[in-house]
């Protein structure tokens, strides 16, 4: 008799029908199977059940809802060649199935991550698979994935498609390459897609499987598909030992932490992001670190040649390729010769694009702060705050230009939850760009003053360059309430005003705290300058939207701030020193002296008052209204340092702050007097600090 997959047994030239979706058909009836299956989680069962008059419920270890069909089929077959076999032997029977080896295969572990290996290797397979993962994933979904060798090349490239339809991160890697050329393959799977999508590429299988599960997190899922059961891995003809539970159980009791990068760079994905010299991808040796600092080159260093006003890294890149295999990435005109040379149009522009890829890869919720005066003291009180419900990365230092930005980004690490970035400009358009690889959710602008005039040339300039910010899609604006030039956005507002979302108001200053409320909340800060409860209400409100608690928001408000020279008060002896020597422009400077003046009002004053630069074509106009503010006070002593500071018209003056020095003026100031320091970084006034 003849049987097949969609009839039943031919009997006195009658046929029955039976599908996937129906059981045999007896006198007209029809059994109906449906899929009634909850999500899967961590390698548990889910539940199929076939429906007729009665209904039979079945567990299967299998996962996934392609599985589930299979079962179905299974069973359906069963109940029609086998009708004696009772429905809890059955249901029994498949429960006890064991998962097919390398087919969606659970590696346990203890990390709450869900790591699997599967054998999908075309873009079907890849779709099963990757859509059922899909199903249940709490956190990110990361892929492993390769092609083989000696194998049809058009699905290459649709294999990325599927794996960057589902997955939030791919590693493209090795598969068995036979006897191909590995680089091709790879250069074949990502022929297609765009360099910057969501890919990275690392050869070395191990160390790839290594990066994704080191890379997960939490509730995360890895699939490492290609290979599934397979034990080998075919390079060049050759077969080594090579099982993908085996490295991902080893990779799974690694603890160490490392001072790397997290994603360590094969040659070939500068390759395929840069568009660099075939030379430098035949070497397979990783990359685990970047540097634009020759000095602080160590071995396996990507090196950056870049072009600074009173530097060319390209002069010290001999240097640097005497080392371990390091590399360098050097402008077009560069002359020397080597396979460790990677060639590309401008090295800056290469520097931020790599960043913006590699920060990417971490899909980290990402802050970004800007503004004329106070993102620095805003981005400090806004870490200590998060910090306390986040694992967090935040610009260290001036790492706050096109420079200095990446240098915090290739610092991130699996665990960071939250990235504070602060963005800094002095000309026209780097807002706009350190906006474009930072990739910020939400943005906030401090204020708008006049700051960096030589480019920015009025404040109309500052705000134009400023705003760039927001034009980052679907960017959550915070901006200040108080000044009308915002008016033409939507977003979240600070400040004074009734309107603001959220209002500052009951300033008060007690000893050496000053309390304030935002909206019906009190808070208070460990300072007498009141003008930091504005960067502290700034904090308050990306805190309140992140679902931070009022007692959690004031045990950050509490912590001294990580930063040096921004209105510290330092005590000296019977002296109390006030200093704010970081930076200047005209708003700092008269806020400081405001506060200067109004402290501690029985002892003798004294400043030390410098340049502020970057004001442009109104630096005359800015220095002499510091005058006007200054001028009548009751002042023991004006000192004044810088070429500008003249305008000040103080009781003493210095054009350097080394002749300040060597004057020894600094001796004969009253033992008990209240001394303000204020100038722009460039003058150097912290010099005179320990002097006093």
């Amino acid at each position: 008799r003849e049987v097949s997959l969609n009839s039943a047994p031919l009997r006195k030239g009658r046929s029955r029908e039976v599908s996937l979706n129906s059981a045999p058909l007896r006198k007209g009836r029809s059994r109906e199977v449906s899929l009634n299956s909850a999500p899967l989680r961590k390698g548990r069962s889910r539940g199929v059940c076939l429906k007729n008059n009665s209904t039979i419920y079945i567990k299967t270890q299998l996962i996934g809802k392609f599985n589930v069909f299979n079962v179905a089929a299974s069973a359906s077959i069963i109940q029609l060649v086998a009708p004696d076999i009772s429905t809890e032997k059955l249901s029994k029977s498949i429960a006890a199935i064991l998962p097919v080896r390398g087919r969606l295969q659970f590696v346990p572990n203890d990390k709450n991550i869900g790591v699997y290996v599967d054998y999908a290797h075309t873009p079907n397979a890849l779709e099963n698979v990757l859509s059922t993962l899909t199903q249940f994933k709490k956190g990110r979904l990361i892929c492993v994935f390769g092609a083989g060798g000696d194998r049809d090349k058009t699905k290459r490239p649709k294999m990325l498609q599927t794996v960057l339809k589902y997955a939030d991160l791919c590693l493209i890697t090795n598969d068995n390459p036979r006897s191909e050329d590995p680089v091709k393959i790879i250069l074949d799977i990502v022929r297609d897609s765009d360099p910057e999508e969501n890919f990275w590429i690392i050869r070395d299988r191990k160390t790839a499987i290594q990066t994704a599960i080191r890379a997960a997190r939490e509730h995360d899922i890895v699939l490492l598909a290609g290979k599934g059961h397979e034990a080998y891995q075919e390079i060049n003809g050759i077969r080594t030992h090579f099982d993908d539970v085996e490295v991902a159980g080893e990779a799974l009791k690694l603890n160490e932490e490392i001072d790397s990068l997290s994603f360590p760079i094969d040659p070939l994905m500068l390759k395929v992001l840069l568009e660099t010299n075939e030379d430098s991808i035949q070497s397979e040796n990783l990359l685990r670190y970047i540097s634009t600092d020759s000095r602080s080159i160590q071995p396996n260093s990507l090196f950056f040649a870049l072009q600074g006003t009173n530097f060319d890294g390209h002069d010290y890149v001999p240097a640097v390729l005497k080392n371990e295999n390091c590399r360098a990435v050097v402008n077009e005109t560069f002359q020397t010769e080597s396979e460790k040379i990677i060639r590309v149009e401008n090295t800056l522009a290469a520097y931020d694009k790599l960043a913006k890829k590699y920060k990417k890869l971490f899909g980290i919720k990402t802050i970004a702060i800007t503004g004329s005066s106070g993102k620095t003291t805003t981005k400090e009180y806004l870490a200590n705050i998060l910090v306390e419900k986040f694992n967090l990365l935040k610009t260290q230092a001036n790492e706050n230009n096109l420079i200095g930005l990446p240098k915090t980004i290739f610092k991130l690490r699996p665990p960071h939850e939250i990235a504070i970035l602060e963005l800094g400009t002095n000309q026209f358009g780097e807002i706009a760009k350190l906006t474009e690889f930072s990739q910020p959710e939400l943005g906030i602008i401090t204020s708008i003053g006049p700051s960096h005039l030589e480019s920015l040339r009025d404040e109309a300039g500052v705000f134009r360059e400023k705003i760039a910010l927001f034009d980052q899609p679907n960017i959550v604006k915070f901006f200040p309430g108080d000044d009308p030039r915002f008016n033409i956005f939507k977003g979240i507002t600070f400040g004074q005003n009734e309107s603001c979302n959220y209002k500052l108001h009951n300033i008060k200053i007690e000893k050496d705290r000053t309390g304030f409320d935002v909206n019906e909340q009190h808070y208070s800060i460990p300072t007498p300058f009141s003008t930091f409860t504005l960067n502290a209400l700034n904090a308050i409100a990306i805190s309140f939207e992140l679902n931070v608690e009022p007692e959690v928001i004031q045990k950050g408000l509490n912590k001294p701030l990580q930063i040096s020279h921004r209105m510290e008060i330092q005590p000296s002896e019977n002296r109390i020193l006030l200093v704010d020597c970081y930076n200047a422009n005209p708003d700092s400077m008269k806020a400081a002296i405001e506060f200067w003046l109004a402290f501690e009002t029985a002892r003798p004053h004294i400043a030390i008052l410098g340049d502020m630069l970057e004001l442009g074509q109104l630096t005359e106009k800015y220095h002499e209204n510091i005058l006007r503010l200054i001028k009548g006070k009751e002042i023991e002593q004006l000192i004044s340092v810088g070429k500008l500071s003249r305008i000040y018209k103080a009781d003493e003056h210095f054009d350097t702050v080394d002749q300040l020095i060597k004057s020894n003026i600094y001796n004969h100031f009253a033992g008990n007097a209240i001394i303000l320091i204020k100038a722009s970084h460039g003058i150097q006034l912290e010099k005179i600090i320990g002097r006093l």
